[in-house]
């Protein structure tokens, strides 16, 4: 039953990255700005560029410690430039998935150890 519900879980977390990478890639298509893919400390995946980022660091929903800088090594996925340089390599993507579906994994144990604590 284990095998079954990770098998799940990583085809419903995969499945949620997809659709954030291609809504990404086409906001990057109509708009020519550069997009990461970040996630929101839970299970939630958004996209979202250099403003819209400033906009969330001012309004306190990001540590006002993070830069935009940090957004390439930070982020899950991340569009090519404006002139279509700097998109990741096939190699970086995997990397990065593989670590994004343990990001979820450990995401879920928290929750549940969570869970386990305020039943008591």
């Amino acid at each position: 039953m284990k095998v079954i519900r990770k098998f799940f879980y990583r085809f419903i977390d995969g499945r949620r990255l997809d659709k954030a990478i291609r809504e990404a890639n086409m906001a990057h298509k109509k708009y020519h700005e550069r997009y990461y893919i970040m996630s929101d400390g839970e299970l939630n995946v958004f996209w979202l560029n250099k403003q819209m980022f400033r906009e969330l660091r001012a309004s306190g929903y990001i540590h006002p410690s993070m830069f935009v800088r940090d957004l390439q090594e930070r982020s899950w996925y991340f569009t090519a430039h404006r002139n279509g340089t700097g998109s990741m390599s096939v190699e970086d993507k995997q990397v990065r998935r593989a670590a994004y579906f343990r990001y979820c994994q450990e995401c879920r144990e928290a929750n549940r150890y969570i869970k386990k604590i305020n039943s008591k």
